[in-house]
This record gives C-alpha cells, sequence and structure tokens, in this order.
C-alpha cells in the first residue's frame, strides 16, 4: 500500500524514506509540509484514479517522486488501478514542467541504487487504522486507512463486520472512518454513511424514541436477558441525566448482555440509541399528501381512532403503529403516500366519516366565507385596473397578470401571476 502526502500522517512514512533512501534532499522533502487546497482535479495527481502523489506544485512533485519511487524501493505492492508504469510517467512530465528533471531522476537512481529486500515492509502509524486497539497483551489492528480509496474499504468493513467487536472498539472505529472521509474528501455511500453516524454516536435519539428502540430490541431475546433490556428500556425513559455518558454505558452493558446470546446474530444496540441525522432532522412532517392530490394534517391523523385504519386491511394498519402499538407519525408519513389510488379513496372516505377533510378543501372553505379574496392586495389591483397591463406597473412589487379565466367559485390567487 503506497502512500503520499495526504496519507501519511505526520511525514512518518516520508521521514523513514528520506532518512534510508534520500539523505541529501531529506531537509528539503521535509520542509514545509502543505495541506492540499480542496477541491484538487484528478488530473493533478500522478494517479488519477487513486488521487495519489500531487503534482500541483514543485515541492509536491518532487515529494511524491520520493514516496512513489522510495516505497518501489522498499518493495510495497502498488495497489492502485493505475498502471505503475504511468504514475511514473507523469512524475516525470510534471518534473519536467517545474524544472526537476534532474532532481527528480537523482531521487530515482538513489532509489533503485539502494533498494530495499521485498518484504521490508513501511508500516503505518497506529493512528492510520481504523480499529488501533489492544487485546490480551498484543495490538489488534484493522482496516487501514492511506487514501479515499483505503477509507472507502475501511469504512465498508467496519460496518460488514461490526457484530465482531465490542461496542467502545466499533464506536471508535466508526470516528476515524468519518474523520478519514473527511480528511481525504471521500463520498460514502447513503446506508454506510447512515450506519458510521450511529456507530460514532453523533446523533443520539430523544429519549422517548431510544425507550421503544429498546423494547422492541428486547424482542429478540427471552427470559432474563428481554428483562433486562426492557428495564433498560425503563430507565432511559425515566432519567433525569440522559447524557452521553449515560448511553455508553447503557450500550455497553446491553451489547455484552446480547454479544453472550447472539454473537452473530444480535442487533446492534446503537441503532437503538442513535439515529442518522439531528433530531431536528428527525421530526415527522406536518403534512401527509395522498395519491388524490389531496393533502392532510398529520396532526389531524393522528386523532383518528385507530381501528379506522383497519379499512385499509390489517397488514396497512399495523404498518401504522409503533412497538407499543400506537400510531407512528414516522410511518404514516411513509406509508400512506404510498397507498394505491382505490386505497387512498377508501381512506378518504373512511377520513370524511370522522370529519377530518383535506387541508386544500378547509383553505378553500375559508377563502370562500371570508368573500373578500379579489381585494386581499388592495394595492396591487388598484394598479391592474389603472395600467390595465398595458403600461409598466409604477410598483415593482405590484403589477399582476391573470393567466386564466376566473369562474365564480374559484380562488383568485390560483389564476395570477405576479411579474
Amino acid at each position: 500500500m503506497y502512500h503520499d502526502q495526504v496519507s501519511d500522517r505526520g511525514q512518518v512514512v516520508l521521514h523513514k524514506l528520506a532518512t534510508a533512501l534520500f539523505a541529501d534532499d531529506k531537509d528539503r522533502l521535509m520542509r514545509d509540509v502543505q495541506e492540499l487546497p480542496s477541491g484538487l482535479p484528478g488530473t493533478s495527481y500522478a494517479d488519477p484514479a487513486a488521487k495519489r502523489f500531487p503534482c500541483h506544485t514543485k515541492e509536491a512533485t518532487l515529494r511524491s517522486a520520493a514516496y512513489f519511487y522510495g516505497q518501489r524501493a522498499f518493495g510495497e505492492t502498488f495497489d492502485s488501478a493505475y498502471p505503475a508504469e504511468k504514475v511514473a510517467e507523469r512524475i516525470d512530465r510534471a518534473a519536467a514542467f517545474f524544472g526537476l528533471g534532474e532532481d527528480v531522476a537523482t531521487i530515482r537512481r538513489n532509489a533503485e541504487a539502494s533498494a530495499v529486500k521485498s518484504g521490508a515492509q513501511i508500516s503505518l502509524p497506529p493512528e492510520a487504522y481504523a480499529i488501533d486497539e489492544v487485546y490480551r497483551d498484543k495490538p489488534v489492528r484493522r482496516f487501514p486507512m492511506f487514501n479515499s480509496v483505503s477509507t472507502v474499504k475501511a469504512a465498508a468493513a467496519v460496518v460488514r463486520y461490526r457484530r465482531n467487536y465490542p461496542y467502545t472498539w466499533r464506536k471508535k472505529a466508526a470516528s476515524r472512518v468519518l474523520e478519514a472521509a473527511m480528511a481525504y474528501d471521500t463520498p460514502l455511500d447513503a446506508d454506510t454513511l447512515k450506519t458510521l453516524s450511529r456507530m460514532a454516536g453523533l446523533f443520539p435519539s430523544s429519549q422517548k424514541a431510544a425507550q421503544l428502540s429498546l423494547q422492541t430490541f428486547s424482542d429478540v431475546f427471552r427470559g432474563k436477558a428481554a428483562e433486562a433490556i426492557r428495564g433498560a428500556a425503563e430507565a432511559v425513559a425515566k432519567s433525569a441525566d440522559y447524557n452521553q455518558e449515560t448511553r455508553d454505558t447503557l450500550c455497553v452493558l446491553v451489547d455484552k448482555l446480547a454479544a453472550d446470546l447472539l454473537p452473530e446474530g444480535r442487533p446492534m444496540v446503537e441503532d437503538a440509541v442513535y439515529a442518522d441525522k439531528p433530531e431536528a432532522d428527525n421530526q415527522p412532517p406536518k403534512t401527509v399528501d395522498l395519491i388524490t392530490g389531496n393533502t392532510y394534517d398529520l396532526a389531524a391523523l393522528l386523532q383518528v381512532p385507530q381501528d379506522m385504519y383497519r379499512v385499509l386491511g390489517d397488514d396497512v394498519a399495523s404498518a401504522l403503529v409503533d412497538a407499543s402499538g400506537a400510531l407512528d407519525a414516522y410511518k404514516m408519513a411513509d406509508v400512506l403516500p404510498t397507498l394505491p389510488l382505490p386505497d387512498a379513496k377508501i381512506l378518504e372516505d373512511a377520513l370524511k366519516g370522522v370529519s377530518v377533510a383535506p387541508i386544500t378543501e378547509e383553505k378553500a372553505a375559508k377563502l370562500r366565507r371570508k368573500g373578500t379574496t379579489l381585494f386581499d392586495d388592495q394595492e396591487g389591483w388598484d394598479e391592474f385596473l389603472t395600467s390595465r397591463n398595458d403600461k409598466p406597473a409604477k410598483s415593482k412589487n405590484s403589477r399582476f397578470v391573470l393567466t386564466a379565466p376566473l369562474r365564480h367559485d374559484q380562488d383568485v390567487h390560483d389564476y395570477l401571476t405576479v411579474v
């Protein structure tokens, strides 16, 4: 696995290479290592596939040559889809552009002359691994992250194998992966990012949400284990000091209990206690749109007797409730808009029977009762009647155009265009 100035945090690898192979250029190579500018295009790298070995400046080109030829001398396996010969060519072209042809040639000759036997691996610093722990007095390091490609692989592995590790290990691992993804400007797929966010404990769920999720979590187990987890759920709901330390303690205990009983198939406690986005973003919408085109107030739908939803069938009705059997705002917001047209019409007929009307109908009725919609903007209408739309309006904000004929029972604002 090859490093460059981005993946080599603290320039540990560069220092080792310079000391062993490029002693004459060591000061020059180690001096003023700058962070890369954001948004550097792939064409600025000698390895555009992995975005490695930047050659956007004179100093970066010389440093990339040292990394590339030095690690090749150490027998490192080149780990990119882009051919190593092409990388060398791009470094040479950049060197020629910056007037470094002889300097890079010297680095290449020194590396080749001092080639180290294959197998002399250049080790990564511990913090470059997603998992860096000690187990029975031995270090455990898994999933190296030294560039964007390896970070994506580490992210997928941490998620895939998270049941192999205790809660504290995987929380730390997820945090490291997210930090590396930011450092290398690495996009992660949506599902992986959501799981890592929960593993890292970025967005705590509300106490009520955590309680309900833990109760569902407990259904996987039986006997005393289930009772213990349900007890933890009740404690969460009643806790007056529900903070990060409390959550971590809870997760450690529940995860250990679950791991002892179901080591490979257990649910993950962080999925119950944490969300994948901030609490504010987790709020259900205020309205629900049905396929009929009508919009309903979600709060009104939640007040409807729960049995009414059985007109949609038991499967749909059960999909609208939470673990405690109560109507769930989030599930209703997800399920109701997906109802096919016949079912949506059945639901609307049932809602009429309990006096719940669409917001759109309520708004139109309110406007008709008000009876003054034509003059809601008196200034605009005065201007319209005066100018007849033949002349520019005196006020930039008060010129209107009728875009369709009106019937007596239509709302004028639906057919009015502000220009």
